[in-house]
């Protein structure tokens, strides 16, 4: 194995474990893990070996997209696998960001500061390898 290829190898399975936290999402609203008699931190811990730690910026994004379907503090928190305290916390940042009452980020509101979040797009790793049909071009 090359170095080149290591480096595609690291970089799409980073793809895939960041993105994990969408399929425990769709397991949870298929209702796989009460169709086992499992809740949902039992079907992750038991059966895909627990959770994959996310980054902040993931962790915010992941946060903002559940909160959106309309998923409580508790949901997000057992999605993501983090405390329902973060998960509030995070919800709330979020709200605050979005909020239309003309506060920008890092402006104080209620007497708190707020911080300022940058989105992160999520995109598809490009593929680099020059012999595979189904990914090359």
């Amino acid at each position: 194995m090359n170095r080149d290829d290591a480096e595609e190898y690291t970089e799409s399975l980073g793809y895939i474990m960041a993105g994990g936290w969408r399929q425990i999402y769709l397991a949870e609203k298929l209702g796989v893990p009460k169709t086992l008699g499992l809740s949902l931190r039992e079907w992750v811990e038991d059966h895909l070996g627990g959770y994959v730690r996310l980054t902040l910026p993931e962790r915010r994004e992941a946060v903002a997209e559940l909160t959106a379907e309309g998923m409580s503090s508790r949901q997000v928190a057992d999605v993501l696998g983090v405390s329902k305290s973060t998960a509030a916390a995070e919800a709330q940042a979020v709200q605050n960001r979005t909020d239309s009452d003309g506060a920008e980020g890092g402006a104080v509101q209620n007497g708190t500061a707020q911080e300022e979040y940058e989105a992160v797009p999520v995109e598809p790793p490009k593929p680099k390898c020059k012999h595979c049909p189904i990914h090359c071009s």
